[in-house]
């Protein structure tokens, strides 16, 4: 018996759900048609298959902005680095200076 009600409960949230839209309504809320549920199946594939495509386009985007900012990275770090060496050179030269006089 507890078995019957349950099937009839998710008969009523499928209907409530997906069995009356702006065409019209279908089925009834006492059980689900296997064609609706296919149907409805279907369109939930479809929808995940176009969100995962969206998430592939912006991960790929994300990749290539990555790519960007480690070349600029490694830009700065080089030029950091050639500062460095000026800075020693300069640091090296007033010592050198100050130990003349």
């Amino acid at each position: 018996m507890w078995k019957h009600r349950l099937v009839r409960r998710k008969a009523q949230d499928f209907y409530k759900a997906f069995g009356h839209d702006r065409l019209g309504e279908i089925g009834c809320d006492s059980l689900i048609n296997q064609q609706d549920f296919l149907g409805v199946s279907f369109i939930a594939i479809q929808a995940l298959e176009k969100r995962t495509a969206a998430h592939t386009v912006s991960a790929e985007e994300l990749r290539k902005q990555n790519n960007i900012l480690l070349n600029k990275l490694d830009n700065l770090t080089g030029q950091l680095n050639q500062l460095k060496e000026i800075v020693r050179n300069l640091q090296n030269n007033i010592a050198k200076q100050a130990g003349k006089k």
